[in-house]
């Protein structure tokens, strides 16, 4: 009877201490103390002791292959590891910064938890295959394919987090804001999705067979123009709908949505357009095709004839417009030049 008087006693800290939160009370009957709660801070202090370590490691497998690797090797792995370096370096920048909000933290937390990952990743890769020419080869194209994948992924967080930024400059609702960002979606969507389908190629291309440096030099070289000129074009084509609403301001909705999908058409013709112009450059065509193609070109042509007023919204989306434009002019002049 004692026994089960004493186990009521300590069953009683759930009972009556109804103001303190369920994992106190446990502690609390089980006779220990809670944790201190850890910053954000020291959070960031502790990643970055890490991260040094790291950064250290690095250094090391850096200094080994430079004297077991040839130099036209070594600079390609410094192509790898020096930007490593430096990110690593301007993180610790910004962590000193004394304006850093909790949200900057957060996402430096965040910056600090990726680096770890990837330098990790890189160290244990080129320290397994240090002494074997190939495979360090392959190793090094495998991680400047890498990198291609992670610019991608940070050029669409980029897009996302300026579309954010633009649209809080705004004077409208957060309904109306939420609206405004699905139409900007839409109109980035070809955008969007080749940096994605450019993203899933070079995922594809690393999971394959033995690639030689040479190849993966060129196949970076050619990636990054088409990575930068869809994130610039995204990044313009939000300039260009900001622009529009300002210069709406008070005026019908119906106007800017008029923008809106001429924007989304002009995306579609920028891919519509050089594969007819391509067609229409062929020789040996069957007189059937060449009026399929003069007939898809009439098509485009009229679809071409509602942007005009796109050229008075930023110097780079009028540039576009020009550009389509004379693929357009060249195609017809082809095309109707033909038997």
């Amino acid at each position: 009877m004692a026994e089960d008087k004493d186990n009521r006693n300590k069953f009683s800290v759930f009972e009556n201490d109804n103001s303190r939160s369920i994992v106190q009370r446990f502690l609390s009957f089980i006779g220990l103390k809670k944790l201190p709660k850890i910053t954000l801070e020291e959070r960031i202090q502790r990643f970055q002791r890490t991260a040094q370590d790291r950064l250290s490691e690095l250094q090391e497998t850096r200094k080994f292959l430079e004297k077991s690797v040839s130099k036209d090797l070594i600079k390609y792995v410094d192509k790898i590891m020096t930007p490593m370096m430096r990110k690593v370096t301007r993180m610790n920048q910004i962590s000193t910064e004394a304006a850093n909000s909790p949200d900057d933290q957060n996402i430096l937390l965040g910056q600090y938890k990726q680096w770890i990952s990837r330098t990790e990743q890189i160290v244990k890769a080129f320290s397994e295959r240090r002494h074997d020419r190939k495979n360090l080869i392959n190793t090094v194209v495998k991680q400047i394919l890498r990198i291609l994948s992670d610019r991608i992924t940070t050029d669409l967080k980029t897009i996302r987090d300026y579309i954010k930024h633009r649209l809080n400059d705004l004077d409208l609702q957060s309904e109306d804001k939420r609206e405004l960002a699905k139409r900007i979606d839409a109109v980035l969507q070809p955008c969007l999705l080749s940096l994605k389908s450019i993203r899933k190629e070079i995922r594809e291309y690393r999971k394959g067979s033995y690639v030689t440096l040479e190849e993966a030099i060129e196949r970076q070289l050619k990636v990054d123009r088409n990575r930068k000129k869809n994130s610039e074009k995204a990044l313009h084509l939000v300039d260009g709908i900001i622009k529009q609403m300002n210069n709406f301001d008070g005026e019908s909705p119906d106007v800017l949505n008029h923008v809106l999908l001429n924007l989304q058409e002009l995306s579609s013709l920028e891919i519509s357009v050089p594969k007819l112009l391509h067609a229409a450059q062929s020789s040996g065509m069957s007189s059937e095709t060449i009026t399929e193609l003069r007939d898809e070109l009439m098509d485009l042509e009229e679809d071409m004839a509602d942007l005009d007023q796109l050229l008075d919204v930023t110097p780079e989306i009028a540039d576009r417009v020009k550009k389509i434009s004379s693929d357009l002019e060249e195609a017809h002049s082809l095309l109707f030049s033909k038997g």
